[in-house]
């Protein structure tokens, strides 16, 4: 079946902004928050009511696509067969309960397997970043330029901060070559930054469900990051295991050392 990706294109734009309106509204009112694997991974009413939102809007307008979603309001499916979407509602939950900023709406649109186009939404700044495989990296309607590939002694690593207390694959040496450490608490737009180049590394255990990965992925690699295992192995989206993305310089450097920490 042949996809019409600007009518997609367009149609997603609108809804991932009448979604943002949306969560606007619901910060205005009471918050119910529920936890979810531990203390601090939250779901609040609003992930569930955007998710089913967006859910609906998408199957009334494309009743043959599938949805992978975080809130379990789309499909189980084994393949990427067809058009996928990958959604997160609210990437960064917790930000949004502490703080109601540093959040995202993440949408990515998968075809036969291959990630076509990217939306991630951070709806308190009113920035949508996205993709089109093939056709750049935007922020709202301005193309961003060509990311520096770095080497390491020049570059800022993305990881978290507990990784540096378990040392996890040597990570104190890593960062102790590179310019420094940061950390960010939503995953969509800590790979915004990684495709723009403001950061230039990301190290990742275990890997990101679909939803968590879809559209970053998609944005970042339109614009030269790489993702690989830690192991220098293929990766394939949602594929949970651990995992290093950057340009390739940087990849190639930082790939020598976590060989020699597996």
């Amino acid at each position: 079946m042949t996809v019409d990706f600007y009518e997609l294109h367009f149609f997603t734009e609108s809804l991932i902004k009448a979604a943002g309106t949306m969560i606007q509204r619901k910060l205005t009112e009471d918050l119910t928050i529920h936890t979810k694997k531990h203390a601090h991974d939250f779901v609040t009413n609003i992930d569930t009511e955007v998710e089913a939102f967006l859910v609906q809007e998408i199957k009334n307008r494309y009743p043959s696509h599938h949805i992978i979603s975080e809130e379990g309001f789309g499909d189980t499916l084994n393949e990427l067969t067809g058009t996928v979407w990958g959604i997160d509602p609210i990437d960064g939950t917790s930000n949004l309960v502490y703080k109601q900023a540093d959040f995202a709406i993440s949408i990515g649109i998968y075809h036969d397997g291959i990630g076509e186009l990217a939306y991630i939404y951070d709806v308190m700044e009113d920035i949508l970043y996205s993709a089109k495989r093939g056709e750049g990296v935007y922020q709202n309607q301005t193309r961003l330029p060509s990311r520096i590939d770095r080497k390491l002694e020049d570059s800022l690593i993305y990881a978290r901060f507990h990784y540096i207390d378990k040392n996890l694959y040597g990570i104190k040496e890593l960062i102790n070559q590179s310019r420094g450490l940061g950390s960010m608490s939503c995953a969509s737009l800590g790979l915004v930054a990684l495709g723009k180049g403001t950061i230039d590394g990301m190290l990742n255990k275990g890997g990101m469900k679909f939803w968590d990965i879809a559209a970053g992925k998609i944005f970042a690699e339109e614009n030269g990051v790489v993702f690989q295992g830690v192991d220098g192995s293929p990766y394939t989206t949602g594929e949970e295991k651990d995992i290093f993305c950057a340009g390739p310089t940087l990849l190639a450097e930082v790939q020598t050392h976590l060989k020699l920490t597996l």
